[in-house]
């Protein structure tokens, strides 16, 4: 094996745990590692279903985590809220310092009794390479 494919494995193990992380951290984990796994300047985009109002985009890594406190706080995920998201990664592709990445989400309601799916959305990231490892730059949640 080459070490441009070590490289590549690599990266694509590192990028795949960090969706996962994001995840975990979003239902029970610490905030402040969530904001961790995000650039600075990074940016949160959720498109509108048909028929309802488009949401504002999110920027900056602490904003994010403010609006994650919120709907923690709002108990729509979080400790305690028996919500949980589940992360499908169908698509790596690491291009240098960047990688872009699709996945799909399904979100789910009554963990503690007779889980449901309430949400089911794709994820199209952005994660670029940093001094301290991969991190998320730009999150785009779409309906399929």
């Amino acid at each position: 094996m080459t070490d441009a494919t070590l490289q590549q494995v690599a990266d694509e193990l590192a990028i795949r745990g960090l969706i996962t992380r994001l995840s975990a951290c979003t239902d029970y984990g610490d905030l402040d590692e969530y904001q961790s796994l995000f650039t600075e300047d990074a940016v949160w985009l959720m498109e509108a279903l048909p028929g309802q109002p488009e949401a504002a985009p999110i920027r900056g890594a602490a904003t994010i985590r403010a609006a994650g406190q919120a709907r923690r706080d709002q108990g729509a995920v979080g400790p305690g809220s028996h919500k949980a998201h589940v992360t499908v990664v169908l698509k790596i592709a690491v291009d240098g310092d960047k990688a872009t990445t699709e996945s799909y989400m399904t979100f789910f309601a009554n963990t503690d009794t007779k889980p449901e799916p309430a949400t089911f959305r794709v994820y199209h990231d952005l994660f670029v390479r940093t001094p301290r490892g991969w991190k998320l730059s730009v999150r785009t949640i779409k309906p399929l």
